[in-house]
């Protein structure tokens, strides 16, 4: 059974209270260490963690990029998950990826994307082309897939996430796939439909298109994310 490292980048979190989904899900289960690594904060998350035993490094740092790297840098097994604050995982997945073979050091993926207590068809659709198109196609996997990685992919003291504000996700499977093909896991990353709930599917889905032409265009990290994060402040917060 893989010894498996959880990095976990978290913010102001009382709100949803994932993070109380996350630590369920791995009740149990002593091959994964979980490292929570949380931003400037104010609602009581730091408070929460402590309360619930778990291990909680804490930065001064905006971007949930650095939060990665903070918690990769932690990491004391081989091989690293990245849990996305707002998603957990299922038995099936936990069960996958603990058991599957990683001993040619360059495996890399994420798991089947669905969306916490919403059955709508659009947000059926927005994971239905996450985990078959985007996935599949480009080689691109979101965070929200909760990806995994062999640590021995990187070099030495190479930071593996690049910190921008922004698609740090999207950079990161660049990095990956330039090494490998990833894989997806059946087992599902449950994720929260907050962004869509809390602007409107077509308004967020609008966005993340949009979000995606300026990336491309190599647009500011910081003004798409002050944009993309505007009245929620999940990630990152600005003044």
């Amino acid at each position: 059974m893989n010894k498996i490292s959880v990095v976990i980048p978290v913010k102001n979190e009382m709100k949803l209270k994932f993070h109380r989904k996350i630590i369920k899900s791995f009740i149990g289960r002593d091959n994964f260490d979980l490292i929570w690594v949380l931003g400037k904060n104010n609602d009581g998350t730091f408070e929460d963690l402590q309360k619930l035993g778990q291990k909680v490094v804490t930065t001064v740092k905006n971007s949930r990029a650095a939060r990665l790297n903070i918690g990769i840098r932690e990491a004391k097994n081989d091989v690293v998950l990245l849990n996305h604050p707002r998603s957990f995982l299922t038995a099936e997945a936990l069960d996958q990826v603990s058991h599957y073979d990683f001993s040619s050091q360059q495996i890399w993926g994420g798991f089947t994307h669905k969306f916490y207590n919403n059955n709508s068809p659009l947000l059926k659709f927005t994971s239905f082309y996450s985990n078959h198109v985007r996935l599949r196609l480009a080689n691109v996997i979101y965070l929200d897939h909760c990806i995994f990685f062999s640590k021995s992919m990187l070099s030495q003291g190479e930071d593996l996430v690049k910190e921008v504000d922004i698609f740090e996700d999207t950079y990161l499977s660049y990095k990956l796939r330039s090494i490998a093909r990833p894989i997806r896991l059946k087992g599902h990353s449950i994720t929260s439909p907050v962004r869509f709930e809390s602007n409107g599917f077509f308004k967020q889905a609008f966005l993340n298109q949009k979000m995606k032409l300026q990336f491309h265009l190599g647009t500011s990290k910081i003004k798409m994310n002050k944009e993309y994060e505007k009245n929620l402040n999940l990630n990152s917060t600005y003044t």
